[in-house]
């Protein structure tokens, strides 16, 4: 009996785990995408500035929670939205729309991709 109820509560932990894992990298994914997408419709009326802005939010965001994603995604597509975050940056302080709005929407499916992976699919069990 006793090793029935251990074998519960480390099920029960692991489940905590999971579903913690899947609605933080849920969540702070839809919140940065949320920031990238007002910068993306501040850029496209040229409004560089608050672009920057609305882009420093969303890196501050990512990087805020960067060490709790790393427990739970692959260290490589944490480094890649940062460095992604990196070339926005630049891309923002030249003005440069087109490149600007192109690493963007890059950085969205990046983050977006991230989000899928963490739901419980047949594919991402497999």
């Amino acid at each position: 009996m006793k090793h029935i109820l251990i074998a519960c509560l480390v099920f029960a932990l692991c489940l905590a785990v999971g579903l913690f894992s899947l609605f933080y990298v849920r969540a702070s994914g839809e919140q940065t995408v949320a920031l990238l997408e007002r910068s993306i419709r501040q850029a496209e009326t040229e409004r560089y500035s608050a672009a920057a802005e609305s882009l420093q939010q969303a890196k501050a965001l990512w990087e805020g929670r960067e060490t709790i994603l790393g427990i739970f995604l692959h260290h490589e597509e944490v480094d890649e939205v940062v460095a992604l975050f990196a070339q926005l940056e630049q891309f923002v302080k030249l003005g440069d729309q087109d490149d600007y709005l192109a690493a963007c929407q890059e950085l969205i499916a990046r983050i977006e991709h991230v989000r899928r992976m963490e739901l419980p699919t047949v594919e991402n069990v497999m």
